[in-house]
This record gives C-alpha cells, structure tokens and sequence, in this order.
C-alpha cells in the first residue's frame, strides 16, 4: 500500500510542480522538471524511488534497515551504535537526494535527462 501511495503522491507532485509558476520556488519547478523523489518507510526498512517522467527506479535492491530495540536506548552498547550507523545512512541518503535536487536549478532538461539515463544506467 504504501508504495503505491506514494507513486500517486509523486506523480501528483510532479504534475502540480509542472503547472504551478506563481509560487516563489517557480524557477526550481519550471515545466521541465522532469523528475522527483519518493520515500517509502516502515520506520525500520526505508525505500528511495526515484520517478521520472521515464520510468519509476528504486535507489537500491533493498532497503535500508534501522532496527530499534529498547537495549538500544542504552549508553555503549553496540545496539546503539548500529542504530546510529544506520540512522546516518538514512539520513545521508536524503541529504543526497535534497543535493541532487540544489544542484538541477537552472539545469537545462537534456543534462536532467542525461542525469536520470546515467543513473539508470547504473542499475
């Protein structure tokens, strides 16, 4: 369920950002904005898609997992410090998405393309 929620948000997102140049983030959603990102979460497995006007990707084979155990709360235990590695990685994730974002202002729409082909192309 959630998944498909999330595609329809995106692509919603997507045709509304295309359509809507009122607002004062317009130059960073002007009509070739061809791409989104999507985040799909169970709090403890998190799934980063990627949906272009292309074609849906997601960013890895699986998911990145956090688990959350009460030991982990607890000063020093090697619990905790896997819950912090892998909230770091979540978080890196995002920060990397939202950078990928910052950078694509004012990016003509075939750079955007080729970004989004060399990514697939990496799959």
């Amino acid at each position: 369920m959630g998944f498909a929620q999330n595609l329809v948000q995106c692509e919603s997102a997507l045709q509304v950002n295309k359509k809507n140049r009122k607002r004062k983030s317009g130059e960073a959603f002007r009509e070739d904005f061809d791409y989104i990102y999507g985040i799909v979460t169970t709090a403890s497995e998190w799934y980063f898609i990627l949906f272009a006007s292309d074609g849906i990707s997601s960013t890895s084979k699986d998911p990145l997992n956090i688990r959350f155990t009460e030991s982990a709360l607890k000063d020093r235990l090697e619990e905790e410090k896997d819950l912090c590695k892998n909230v770091k990685r979540v978080m890196e994730v995002v920060v990397g998405l939202l950078k990928d974002r910052l950078e694509c202002v004012g990016e003509e729409p075939d750079r955007k393309k080729a970004k989004i082909e060399e990514y697939h192309l990496k799959k």
